[in-house]
């Protein structure tokens, strides 16, 4: 962390301070989601916590931004000032000018380089890119999702003068993917290789498709703190005869993703046929999806018909335009 002096050079060689400060050790965040660097002692400064009081404003596949905002009345402005730097600075200032009193309220913006991971309690971890070992931020609070099926994380900070709680959210920008039995992963928007890995158990092995939901438990947290909670993902399965069995998810804003299943599939004499999902390793992920007669036409039940006539045991459809037995 780089504390630059914005005083003058007269000013810095009286007290004898140097032009940029700079603080190195290690990053985490506080219950009150403060960001905290943990100062290791050296020839100049001894061992120290610096609490950077403020909120998370904006988060991106590798970016995590932190918003400091500082209130000033003219009179009782320091005259040791500066600006606090973290890989990338951006710095505003404003005057607000009330009946007889100026205020001036600066914001400086953090931007720390890093991962994003759910870690093995399934909370949101951000580890911080740094030449050293790198450091890692723990939200402990709870992430949930919205109606347009975001992930997003919500928290409670205290206000250190007024004692009054704010809740503060951050908005995570992707889509849900099934890529193993026991695994749920979101996907980030602008990162396709980023994401969060949930660890899941399947709620309900036998899917309908009039419901559109799967259902997903997992627990989040320690033994000690620990809660357990469902995951629903709305949305509609669809077949076709190029893309195989498929689950499209509306995500708001005309934005669908859809995710698709190698299947292998059983059809009875009452024309019921039922999905086995499956991976892209063909593995089973641990839920069947059955439709009625009523949901393919004629054409299409004579087309399992064929498929399971020709196929020699149980015919395997795989996702994408290729169709393997």
């Amino acid at each position: 962390l780089s504390y630059l002096v914005t005083e003058s050079e007269t000013f810095r060689k009286t007290y004898d301070i140097p032009k940029r400060i700079e603080f190195e050790g290690k990053w985490s965040l506080n219950p009150n989601h403060d960001l905290v660097l943990v100062v290791g002692q050296s020839s100049r400064y001894k061992k120290t916590t610096l609490i950077l009081r403020g909120k998370i404003t904006n988060v991106n596949n590798d970016t995590l931004i932190f918003q400091i905002k500082k209130k000033d009345p003219e009179n009782q402005i320091s005259h040791f000032e500066g600006n606090l730097k973290a890989h990338v600075f951006r710095y505003y200032s404003n005057q607000y000018l009330g009946s007889q009193k100026c205020t001036r309220e600066t914001f400086s913006y953090l931007q720390l380089k890093g991962n994003w991971y759910a870690d093995k309690y399934n909370r949101l971890t951000f580890e911080v890119t740094k030449k050293a070992s790198p450091a890692t931020l723990k939200f402990k609070g709870e992430w949930q999702l919205q109606k347009n099926q975001k992930l997003t994380y919500t928290y409670e900070k205290t206000s250190l003068i007024t004692k009054q709680k704010t809740s503060e959210f951050i908005l995570f920008d992707g889509f849900w993917q099934v890529n193993e039995r026991s695994k749920l992963r979101y996907i980030f928007s602008k990162n396709r290789n980023a994401g969060f890995d949930f660890r899941v158990q399947i709620e309900s092995p036998s899917l309908y498709p009039k419901k559109g939901v799967i259902k997903y438990r997992l627990g989040i947290g320690t033994r000690t703190n620990r809660y357990e909670k469902i995951i629903c993902l709305y949305g509609a399965w669809k077949f076709s005869r190029s893309l195989g069995l498929f689950f499209e998810m509306d995500y708001s804003r005309k934005e669908i993703h859809r995710m698709y299943f190698g299947t292998t599939f059983r059809l009875d004499k009452k024309r019921t046929i039922e999905f086995t999902l499956r991976d892209n390793q063909g593995k089973p992920l641990g839920f069947t999806v059955t439709f009625k007669h009523n949901s393919f036409s004629n054409k299409e039940i004579e087309y399992f018909f064929k498929l399971k006539k020709e196929a020699k045991g149980l015919p395997y459809i795989g996702g994408g335009v290729s169709l393997r037995f």
